[in-house]
C-alpha cells in the first residue's frame, strides 16, 4: 500500500498536477504516553507501565482532481494499537472517488469510515477534538472491526434558510480477522440524517450489518466441549455461542452539539441489538462533555456509562447444567464449567466513567493535551453460589498526548 503511495507521491510531484494544485497531500499524528493505576488490568493498550503506543497514530491523506466533479481520496494510518493486534501495522483506511453530482448531490465509491458517529471523519485526527480520545463510552472497542467499508454512499445537502439538511445512505460490506476473531459483513445497509441550525448540530445515524463471526477457540477446549456434551447436550449452546451466521445486527445513534461563544456542551448516545442468538451482545452507551475555551487553554469534563449483555441463553445453559452434573461431582468438568462461566460472565458488564481533561493550544498545527479517565466496573452477579466471578477492577489513567496536522 504504501509502495503504491510512494509512486503516486512522486509522479504527483514531478507532474502537471501537482503544479497546478490540483492534488493536495496532508497529514497528521498524535503521540501519546499513558498509565493504568492498577497493576493487574490493561485498558486502551496500556497497563501500570508507561507506554507510548495507546493512542499514537500517524495518518498521510492525499486527494486529488481527476476531472471536473470527479476526485480522488486515499488515506492511510499506523496506529499503536489496532483491531489485527500488529503494532503500527499500515492500514488503507480510506481510498474513493468522490463524484458532484450537483450543489446538493454527492457519491462516493470505495473504502470509507464507518459514519456510527459525530466525529467519524476526523475519528483518528486527534488535533480536530478537545479530548485526547473520543469519549470511550460510545466510541467504544465493540466497533473497532466496523471502523471502515468497502461500498458505496449518497449524499444530499441542502440548506433551508437558517437550517441546513445532511441525509447519507450507504451499502457495502467488511471483512476482519485477527488472532482471536474472524468477522464478515454483507451486506451492510443504513443513513444517517444531520440538521445544522446556528450553534446547533442534531445527528441521527441508523445501520444494519448482515453479520458472520468466528471465534478462535483452543484445540483442548473444543475437545472437553465435545466430551462433555455427551453428558450434557445442552452444552452445545457453548460451540454455537464462538460463532454466528447471517446475523443482523442493528447499530442505531443520536448526537446533540451546541457550541457558541468558546464553550460547547455534546452529547452522543448508541444502541446495539441483535439476534440473541450465537455470538451476539446487546449493548447501550452514552455520553455528556462539556468544555470552555481561555485564550489557548480549553478545559474539560466527561461522564459517561456503558452496558455489554452477551448471549443468555448460553449462562442459562451453564447455570443449569449442574442438575445433570452437580458440583463436586467431577473435578475436571467443575474447572471447565467455571472457567466457561468466567469468560462470558466477562463480557456481561457495566462500566462507568468520568474525565477531566485541559488542551493547550500551541499553534495553529499542535495541541498538547492531559487527561484523568476515571473507570468504574462491575460485572453481573451468579444465580447460583457455588460459581464466582471476580469482578473487574476499578482504575485510573492518565493520559498526555500531543496532536499535530501537516
Amino acid at each position: 500500500m504504501f509502495r503504491i503511495l510512494a509512486v503516486l507521491l512522486i509522479a504527483l510531484t514531478t507532474g502537471k498536477a501537482w503544479a497546478d494544485d490540483a492534488w493536495r497531500l496532508s497529514g497528521f499524528a498524535s503521540l501519546g504516553a499513558g498509565k493504568i493505576q492498577d497493576d493487574e488490568l490493561s485498558y486502551l493498550g496500556y497497563d501500570d507501565e508507561w507506554s507510548y503506543k495507546g493512542d499514537s497514530v500517524l495518518g498521510l491523506q492525499l486527494s486529488g482532481d481527476l476531472a471536473e466533479r470527479l476526485s480522488f481520496n486515499i488515506q492511510a494510518l499506523a496506529r499503536g494499537v489496532n483491531f489485527e493486534g500488529d503494532e503500527f501495522k499500515p492500514e488503507l483506511e480510506w481510498m474513493f472517488l468522490r463524484y458532484q453530482l450537483n450543489s446538493n448531490w454527492r457519491l462516493r465509491a470505495g473504502r470509507m469510515r464507518t459514519p456510527h458517529y459525530l466525529y467519524s471523519e476526523t475519528l483518528d485526527v486527534g488535533y480536530s477534538y478537545v479530548w485526547v480520545r473520543p469519549p470511550v463510552d460510545v466510541y467504544s472497542g465493540t466497533l473497532a472491526p466496523f471502523s471502515h467499508y468497502d461500498g458505496l454512499d449518497l449524499a444530499y445537502i441542502k440548506d433551508f434558510n437558517d437550517t441546513s439538511l445532511d441525509v447519507q445512505i450507504f451499502t457495502g460490506r467488511m471483512d476482519r480477522k485477527n488472532d482471536n476473531l474472524k468477522v464478515n459483513v454483507n451486506p451492510m445497509l443504513g443513513g444517517n440524517l444531520t440538521l445544522h441550525n446556528g450553534p446547533y448540530t442534531l445527528r441521527y445515524g441508523l445501520i444494519y450489518n448482515n453479520t458472520d463471526i468466528e471465534v478462535a477457540v483452543s484445540d483442548l477446549f473444543q475437545e472437553t466441549l465435545d466430551y462433555y456434551t455427551n453428558f450434557v447436550p445442552e452444552y452445545e449452546t457453548l460451540q454455537e455461542a464462538v460463532s454466528t451466521q447471517n446475523a443482523w445486527y442493528r447499530y442505531q445513534t443520536l448526537g446533540l452539539r451546541w457550541q457558541d461563544y468558546g464553550a460547547a456542551i455534546t452529547s452522543e448516545i448508541f444502541e446495539i441489538k441483535n439476534t440473541d442468538s450465537g455470538y451476539s451482545n446487546d449493548a447501550q452507551g452514552w455520553y455528556v462533555s462539556a468544555q470552555i475555551q481561555w485564550g489557548r487553554f480549553t478545559p474539560y469534563v466527561v461522564t459517561g456509562g456503558y452496558n455489554n449483555e452477551y448471549n443468555q441463553d448460553t449462562l442459562d445453559v451453564i447455570e443449569a447444567s449442574v442438575d445433570a452434573i452437580p458440583l463436586g461431582l467431577d473435578a475436571g468438568f467443575d474447572q471447565f464449567r467455571n472457567g466457561s462461566y468466567y469468560t462470558v460472565m466477562l463480557n456481561n458488564f457495566e462500566q462507568s466513567t468520568w474525565a477531566v481533561g485541559l488542551r493547550y493550544d500551541v499553534s495553529t498545527n499542535i495541541a498538547i493535551k492531559a487527561e484523568w479517565l476515571d473507570l468504574n466496573f462491575s460485572s453481573r452477579k451468579s444465580r447460583i453460589e457455588p460459581f464466582t466471578v471476580t469482578d473487574l477492577e476499578d482504575t485510573a489513567l492518565l493520559t498526555f498526548v500531543i496532536d499535530v496536522v501537516f
